[in-house]
């Protein structure tokens, strides 16, 4: 299902993975790029900073690449992780990698950063290509968010090469090879290079759209430390605008995935109840670790504002803070934040949208589910295969017949968004449900109070009140409904 419109809340843009596992034998190693390295290999002239001019070609194999010409013994380089691709074609491999290439490209060393190669998922692997052909290392998994550095090293005394990838600081790959002749003892080219194979939307890059770079560290062979000479980028356009450019120690790729989905609420915190923090790399990653956590009712993640008046500390941008009880709603340019929705071991049969199941893939959670439903203008509600149950499957509804009870699935109504009715109130206004209550409740309490025929509960957004209230009512309001951003209206099961 194409997950395109956009409901009428001011939700905290995020990304998610909906990948499925690869087939393991579908990977495949890392292909011999001799060939298309010699692309890069003309004297166009570019002035520095240096941008990319967009020119058609084969849109399998170099995507996207810059290089710097010098005299180099030692290059080492910072990136990390990206997000998982929104989409996951069935075959789809990337590659993003720092390179150093000697002489004539006679010996060519890589630290590369995979996608769905070998392994699913990400990985990094050391590779060198010479005269005997293509050598590289298993490859070793890592996460959306581990901090990966290449390091393309000569020992002066043996005319050895390392080429050494690390995670986190850890070392994760490692090979060395033998400068044969003098000519693969001097690497007089650096290059940042995105790959890719089998790509057929722009979902299937990953949804951050850039990736950086960075502490380029480029020393000579007196271990002296050089300026990197950027000297030529390279964009073959696959339609998704991808770019290439570098200034002093940052090279930058850039594509546009065209996915977003929605996690939370933006400009809200709530306050006390912090069961642990770790970091996320969008807020419905740190949505996903309180979905997996027993024990976590909420959660709130740390932004940078929006606003030229809010300055926010960036020592806690992409902090997650992980709740344990859910405290009084405040306002908060810096955060995003929410409950946690979803009813374990409840089902909501029927009213299933075109589309459904889709499948969110093994990244995903209920709070995945959920996001997918906001971002569906009719979508009123959700059911999600529970993780436990090896399911990675979402149902989204236009409505619910009822309730029964299953294990293997969680589920929440969420009405629309921004719609209120006015008047028709039961008991003459509303009730005030606990500070972690969900749609879901305020539903359930209309679904037991008789004449009930929907429910209207506040949005939880900057500006609008801080207390969960919900007014069941009766009737469809004076007038029916009203645009209101600090209000979420549904209706009771079975409703014409």
């Amino acid at each position: 299902m194409v997950l395109t419109k956009m409901k009428m809340m001011m939700r905290m843009f995020c990304v998610v993975a909906l990948a499925l596992l690869v087939d393991a034998s579908k990977a495949r190693l890392h292909p011999s790029i001799v060939a298309q390295h010699l692309l890069v290999h003309d004297d166009r002239p570019s002035a520095s900073p240096i941008t990319a001019l967009n020119s058609r070609d084969n849109q399998d194999g170099i995507i996207a690449q810059i290089s710097s010409s010098g005299s180099y013994a030692d290059v080492s380089t910072t990136w990390t992780v990206p997000a998982y691709p929104i989409h996951y074609a069935g075959d789809q491999i990337l590659f993003y990698y720092t390179e150093l290439q000697t002489n004539q490209s006679d010996l060519v060393m890589q630290v590369v950063l995979q996608f769905n190669n070998g392994l699913p998922g990400w990985s990094i692997s050391s590779y060198y290509l010479n005269s005997n052909g293509y050598t590289g290392t298993q490859p070793a998994p890592v996460s959306p968010g581990d901090v990966i550095t290449g390091v393309i090293s000569r020992n002066n005394n043996n005319n050895m090469w390392s080429i050494l990838g690390y995670v986190n600081g850890a070392l994760k790959s490692s090979l060395n090879v033998q400068s044969s002749s003098s000519s693969s003892s001097v690497a007089v080219r650096a290059l940042w290079t995105l790959e890719a194979y089998n790509v057929k939307q722009c979902a299937d890059y990953p949804p951050t759209n850039i990736l950086d770079a960075t502490k380029y560290i480029f020393l000579d062979h007196n271990n002296r430390s050089v300026v990197p000479s950027w000297s030529h980028a390279i964009v073959n356009n696959d339609d998704c605008t991808t770019g290439a450019n570098a200034v002093g120690a940052t090279a930058t790729i850039t594509w546009n995935s065209g996915a977003t989905v929605n996690a939370g609420y933006e400009g809200i915190d709530y306050t006390g109840g912090d069961e642990s923090v770790t970091t996320a790399s969008c807020a419905l990653e740190c949505a996903q670790k309180c979905d997996r956590d027993n024990s976590c009712v909420g959660w709130s993640y740390g932004i940078a504002s929006k606003t030229s008046s809010s300055s926010c500390d960036p020592s806690k941008v992409g902090s997650c803070w992980l709740k344990s009880s859910i405290g009084a709603r405040s306002n908060d340019t810096c955060r995003v934040a929410d409950v946690k929705w979803g009813e374990a071991g409840i089902d909501r049969s029927e009213n299933d949208l075109p589309g459904s199941p889709i499948d969110v893939g093994p990244s995903g959670s209920a709070s995945t589910c959920g996001a997918a439903c906001s971002e569906d203008p009719d979508c009123v509600g959700w059911v999600f295969a529970a993780e436990s149950c090896g399911g990675h499957l979402c149902w989204l509804k236009n409505g619910y017949q009822g309730t029964s009870k299953d294990n293997c699935r969680i589920s929440a109504v969420t009405g629309t968004s921004g719609i209120d009715y006015i008047g028709d109130d039961i008991g003459g206004g509303p009730v005030t449900l606990p500070d972690d209550a969900t749609p879901t409740q305020c539903s359930e309490r209309c679904t037991s109070t008789q004449g009930c025929i929907a429910w209207v509960m506040v949005n939880p957004l900057p500006g609008c009140e801080t207390q969960n209230l919900c007014w069941l009512k009766s009737g469809l309001g004076q007038g029916g409904p009203t645009v209101n951003k600090c209000r979420r209206a549904g209706f009771a099961p079975n409703y014409p």
